[in-house]
């Protein structure tokens, strides 16, 4: 009697399985862009807007608008690129993860998430004192328009923020450039918003 030799199988189900998941939820969430976008091009604004939050003036109803229409496009690009870009690295991503635990814990994160935080936090004051129209970053304009002076930037700014420490995982050891770069404009983006907003309250 012989005895066959065994043919290992490669499981190739979590392989598989990922690119679908990522291929539904891009879907889902171009849908959501979609209809968010024509949401706000259609005048109705702010839509977690925060009791004390002024309502949108005459100008920022007319510049959202004219936002969307600009930017509509580009927008659902930007997420299907982003869609197809995770879906081919995000299993070298997780990988990655895995060998820079102390990237997580360095002065250069630290730097990173305190200058994020102080660029949402004066874009929130800017949103609330100069107007939502004066933001230069169409999708941070977008954002602000569609859920509030809030919580606009506060989403934005966490998906700009995941979207740079996303890239800073998969460039592994070579992290250090990005990250101290981010840092730097969004300390300049947090000083220029600061500036603004006290000159609108001290013309």
């Amino acid at each position: 009697m012989t005895h066959q030799p065994k043919i290992s199988t490669i499981k190739e189900g979590p392989n598989r399985r990922w690119p679908v998941a990522v291929a539904l939820l891009t879907t889902v969430l171009v849908l959501l862009a979609h209809f968010e976008l024509e949401r706000v091009a259609q005048g109705d604004l702010l839509l977690f807007a925060l009791p004390w939050e002024a309502k949108p003036a005459t100008v920022e109803i007319v510049d959202a608008k004219l936002s969307v229409r600009e930017n509509h496009t580009s927008a659902i690009i930007v997420l299907l690129i982003m869609g197809i870009a995770v879906m081919l690295t995000g299993p070298m991503a997780k990988k990655s993860l895995h060998e820079q635990r102390p990237l997580i814990h360095s002065v250069m994160a630290k730097i990173f998430v305190l200058a994020a935080v102080a660029d949402m936090l004066s874009t929130i004051w800017f949103f609330h004192v100069q107007g939502i129209d004066f933001e230069f970053h169409p999708a941070i304009r977008l954002f602000g328009y569609a859920y509030g002076r809030t919580f606009g930037p506060v989403a934005g700014k966490l998906i700009q923020a995941g979207g740079i420490i996303y890239v800073a995982v998969l460039l592994n050891g070579r992290a250090s450039f990005l990250l101290y770069s981010a840092s730097a404009v969004y300390l300049v983006a947090s000083i220029y918003n600061i500036a603004q907003t006290l000159t609108a309250l001290n013309p």
